[in-house]
């Protein structure tokens, strides 16, 4: 194929096949993002530099030589690409450690602020860099927002009773944790006073903290508190500094402070 002039072009120019026996030609177009515009590839360009710089469509047609109808038509197709290409590269946004920052907006028709108005959701995560954001509408944002299919992990969960093993002996922790586990599996891991630590410093053991396993979980601290000690009682973990009958005592003190009519009273 080679590119020669014709004048009956909008661009001047078509590509041909270079055999004199083949008569197949194609535009410069073919292919391309300018296929199917009737616009000189000079106004195409003029027209997406103006919307770019935000340049009023009275000015970009007077500019292009166009009207403000294809004005309004090309700024709609710069946007649906604009936006096609976040979708085709869009990610997670959000996660343990990070603040995602979200607003709901509402959207018109144009002429008189009649029709339905349509509200949106967005999200922008704080200190993203490059910057990350979501634009939802309201019947989709559920699948946006899976809360409950999205805690995969044992560590993204809370108000759990959990238990950690030795991986060198029968060594066991068991505690529980309102906040997300993961931020108190590096609390075990960090201070002093842990008793999953102290066994580590002490016996060169190395706890299991990659395969931490949820025996119990509940809706409230008053039940979860009960549920930990029920499970130490049961299991009797060795790690555990309480002692059977201060967790009795302990188990009495929260169920009276949790059902204080059922105490009995003296008279």
């Amino acid at each position: 194929m080679e590119l020669k002039p014709r004048a009956d072009a909008i661009d001047k120019y078509r590509w041909e096949c270079s055999d004199s026996k083949c008569k197949k030609s194609s535009s410069i177009r073919t292919n391309t993002w300018f296929a199917k515009s009737k616009l000189s590839i000079r106004q195409i360009l003029i027209t997406i530099f103006s919307w770019y710089i935000k340049l009023p469509q009275n000015l970009a047609a007077n500019e292009a030589y166009a009207s403000e109808r294809t004005m309004f038509d090309w700024d709609s197709f710069c946007r649906c690409v604009c936006v096609d290409f976040i979708v085709l590269n869009s990610e997670n946004i959000g996660g343990i450690g990070k603040v995602v920052e979200i607003n709901e907006s509402a959207f018109g028709k144009r002429k008189y602020n009649r029709g339905e108005i349509r509200k949106t959701f967005g999200g922008i995560e704080r200190d993203s860099k490059p910057v990350k954001m979501f634009i939802v509408y309201p019947k989709t944002i559920a699948s946006h927002f899976p809360f409950k299919d999205n805690i995969k992990k044992n560590e993204d969960k809370s108000l759990v009773v959990y238990n950690i093993k030795c991986k060198n002996c029968e060594a066991n922790y068991i505690g529980k944790c309102k906040r997300i586990l993961s931020y108190r599996i590096s609390e075990h891991k960090k201070s002093s006073e842990s008793s999953c630590c102290q066994h580590e410093s002490n016996t060169r053991h190395t706890m299991d903290y990659d395969n931490i396993e949820i025996i119990d979980k509940a809706d409230t601290d008053m039940k979860l508190r009960i549920k930990e000690l029920l499970h130490i009682l049961k299991r009797k973990p060795s790690l555990n500094k309480q002692l059977n009958s201060q967790s009795y005592y302990e188990i009495k003190t929260v169920i009276i402070q949790a059902y204080p009519q059922h105490r009995k009273t003296r008279v």
